[in-house]
């Protein structure tokens, strides 16, 4: 069925604007530049806006799940059709009272899709899964991960930039550590430190220490806010 204002609904029940075989339950298209444009409004007075939901609703609902995903996709040179990217949501644990999800981002290179951002557990992962900090960067293979920005985080008076700051937000006490720990396995745990220790909280007065891993992870030097070694 066509109608006069160029709606299409075909005989599987797809509505076409803008086409006359759409492809899926709603497909829009358009030939005009920056369109089609899809515009959600609300005019109320209220602080809230619209919402745009995206839903999974049966009686087998499961672990890790697909809630729903934005896929962007074009076309290559050679024609065809590509995912280029792509944002998913997950039901990672679906037990009552108890619910999480997750937050994954995709992205196409040298023509292989993967996922390359996660928000698991309120964690950030990059180039991992299964973040187990705030911010989790790794690699796979395990080869290297460098973490590098251009951005100034904090800048004191003489404008010396901190491109790359670790903070222990806490009330400081004596004996607090702010630390950069070093990993080299999935399955161990922390094989090594360098950390900023409080050596006086009312004067600011810090040190450098170190720790290594050799059956157990202890400090094994440290260097005093006065410039002793030991």
């Amino acid at each position: 069925v066509t109608f006069n204002d160029g709606i299409v609904l075909d005989t599987s029940g797809n509505v076409g604007i803008g086409t006359a075989s759409p492809d899926e339950m709603l497909h829009i298209t358009s030939g005009t530049s920056d369109k089609p444009v899809i515009i959600i409004e609300n005019t109320n007075a209220g602080a809230t806006g619209p919402i745009l939901r995206l839903r999974k609703s049966t009686t087998s609902e499961g672990d890790s799940d697909e809630l729903g995903n934005i896929s962007f996709d074009g076309m290559d040179d050679a024609g065809n059709l590509t995912g280029y990217a792509l944002i998913r949501g997950v039901s990672d644990d679906v037990s009552n009272n108890t619910e999480d999800g997750s937050l994954h981002f995709y992205t196409r290179v040298n023509d292989s899709s993967s996922q390359r951002l996660s928000i698991v557990n309120g964690n950030v992962g990059i180039g991992t899964t299964g973040p187990a900090a705030k911010l989790h960067v790794g690699t796979s293979p395990a080869t290297h991960s460098t973490i590098s920005t251009n951005a100034v985080f904090g800048a004191s008076a003489t404008g010396v930039a901190h491109p790359l700051a670790i903070a222990n937000t806490a009330t400081a006490s004596v004996g607090d550590e702010a630390r950069l720990s070093f990993v080299h396995d999935t399955g161990w745990s922390v094989t090594g430190y360098i950390g900023s220790k409080v050596e006086n909280n009312s004067t600011a007065k810090t040190g450098l220490v170190f720790g290594t891993y050799d059956g157990s992870l202890s400090q094994k030097m440290v260097l005093d806010g006065s410039g002793n070694l030991g």
